[in-house]
């Protein structure tokens, strides 16, 4: 998506304003995933004990994959805005669960160990998707498309195995600690904090490095 959404704006509106549609319509999923992560953990942080997430991240999938097709079929900038908005709340629907989840099934001593293998395959994830998109599908459709199938392909093994997957017992209070996330968020000295600004920090930095470079490539 990174390398297809701006070949959607630029065939929308030219390339002398693609650049500030182009954060325009970002800005407004941004929007929509800052509202949407944190909602869809919370009713997923209610539902693990009875599905270990599954739920939530499967009508993250199929609510993904239907937005992420609606995309790549829009060739004027309201499209576009209102497609990539719903793409963002859909998509981040699963990506809340998915983060969670380490918290779930994995040993409270390899959390950072878990954390780092996952953030380094988000990291392998895009240039890997990047450069298939580029080689394999230089047209815009035929990208999307490759987008949209490979989304629903690989969530599906996560939805099943969410079901399956035997859960960490924790101690007394750890689901009151969930529950009050938010609390615990804003009052740091717990750890909570620095791993939020951590995270922050390197979504920054990939937004930064990775939204515009289509067009810093280009020109």
């Amino acid at each position: 998506v990174q390398n297809v959404l701006p070949r959607l704006i630029e065939s929308a509106v030219g390339s002398a304003d693609k650049a500030v549609y182009l954060g325009l319509v970002t800005g407004l999923g941004a929007v929509a995933a800052l509202v949407c992560n944190p909602l869809s953990g919370y009713f997923s942080d209610r539902w693990v004990t009875a599905d270990n997430r599954s739920t939530i991240v499967a009508v993250g999938l199929v609510t993904g994959t239907l937005s992420l097709a609606l995309l790549g079929t829009q060739r004027s900038v309201a499209g576009l805005a209102i497609c990539w908005t719903l793409c963002q709340a859909s998509i981040n629907i699963a990506y809340s669960s998915m983060s969670a989840s380490i918290f779930d099934h994995v040993p409270r001593g390899d959390w950072g160990f878990a954390g780092g293998l996952i953030a380094v395959a988000q990291s392998v994830g895009l240039i890997v998707g990047f450069a298939t998109v580029v080689v394999l599908f230089p047209a815009v459709t035929p990208g999307m498309t490759a987008v949209t199938g490979v989304y629903a392909v690989c969530l599906v093994p996560l939805v099943l195995l969410l079901r399956r997957l035997p859960r960490v017992e924790r101690g007394e209070g750890a689901g009151r600690s969930t529950r009050e996330s938010l609390r615990v968020l804003l009052a740091g000295g717990t750890g909570f904090s620095i791993v939020w600004v951590g995270e922050f920090l390197v979504t920054l930095a990939n937004s930064i490095a990775l939204l515009y470079l289509y067009y810093y490539l280009q020109d």
